[in-house]
């Protein structure tokens, strides 16, 4: 895996890579944020998504710094975006780092020393505090998992939400990065781009170190394009319906992260009629959970959250998440 180079190099260049469609009114608080770290060895790389605003005036006021470039493009959303800066990037370790979001001072400095420091270490994240549109403090930070994550357990973690890795945390090797083929542009994965591409890297063997640090901030306001908002469990059960044909070996384990984002799902809308049919329909749909007839009549005569309950999938079967986790063989 690609280390030998950091471990060689105690003042690796870093490559700062920033998506930006119609973020004029943030941009610029970002690249303060970048030009404000201790750490010195690195370039910004700027890649606007085809925005309509002034979002390209705004980057103009800090061309000047060589250490900043700036590239246009048409709209094909933030995973053709960051492709785009990692085909540009000169540095050995890639920074991911939203248009909207901040980073602390000494953020790049204490994660190029874990990469440097930290043997077959690929990946590390840390933290970041939730702020409103005015950069208040919303008293709730993103991110967890302190410690060293491999293979399909940190994969299954991920999925199952016990840790997680906001993308502007990140910073990893590039030439891993490439390894596993990038961040994916297609519209499936749209929005989830991060998550399959940190999916496809543990699957590789790659290593993951999570710092238990708060480093930065992730801002919410209104537009921006997330992977948090309810909808995305839908499209992540969509995500692992994939991932368990491909790897029908680990299907128990689909099944309960299916099962488990569902009842995420059905909580985050309110528990509206919509919301359990929506339900009702994926779960007899989906090809891994593979439901018997007698199943989905019970299901369709009582409803699936009482199903669930009643037939006690999430009690009985896996009464004990840790224990199910230790299962799992990396």
């Amino acid at each position: 895996m690609g280390t030998s180079a950091s471990m060689s190099n105690s003042n690796p260049k870093v490559s700062i890579i920033v998506p930006a469609y119609n973020a004029e009114d943030y941009i610029g608080e970002t690249i303060q944020s970048v030009l404000e770290q201790s750490y010195e060895n690195w370039e910004l790389l700027l890649v606007d998504d085809g925005s309509t605003d002034r979002t390209k005036e705004v980057i103009q006021k800090y061309l000047n710094d060589p250490r900043i470039k700036y590239f246009y493009k048409k709209n094909g959303g933030q995973g053709s975006a960051r492709n785009l800066g990692i085909k540009k990037a000169g540095g050995e370790y890639l920074a991911f780092l939203d248009a909207d979001d901040l980073w602390d001072v000494d953020k790049l400095k204490t994660q190029v020393k874990v990469l440097s420091e930290k043997k077959d270490i690929v990946l590390v994240f840390s933290r970041l505090r939730r702020i409103d549109h005015k950069g208040n403090y919303l008293n709730r930070d993103l991110g967890s998992g302190t410690g060293v994550y491999r293979g399909f357990r940190a994969l299954f973690l991920l999925a199952a939400g016990t840790i997680t890795i906001p993308n502007s945390s990140v910073i990893a090797t590039r030439e891993d990065v490439v390894r596993v083929g990038c961040y994916s542009e297609k519209d499936e994965v749209r929005n989830m781009e991060d998550y399959d591409l940190w999916f496809r890297m543990l699957m590789a063997g790659c290593r993951f170190y999570g710092i238990g640090e708060t480093k930065g901030a992730y801002r919410i306001h209104e537009g921006q394009s997330t992977y948090s908002s309810p909808g995305a469990s839908l499209k992540l059960i969509a995500h692992l319906e994939n991932m368990c044909e491909e790897y029908p070996e680990k299907s128990r384990y689909f099944k309960y992260l299916i099962i488990r984002r569902l009842s995420s799902y059905f909580r985050l809308h309110g528990k509206t009629a919509e919301a359990g049919d929506t339900c009702i329909a994926t779960y007899l749909s989906s090809s891994c959970i593979k439901t018997h007839w007698v199943e989905r009549y019970f299901i369709r005569m009582i409803g699936l959250t009482r199903y669930l309950r009643l037939r006690g999938l999430l009690i009985r079967r896996f009464r004990r998440f840790k224990h199910f986790v230790a299962s799992i063989n990396s």
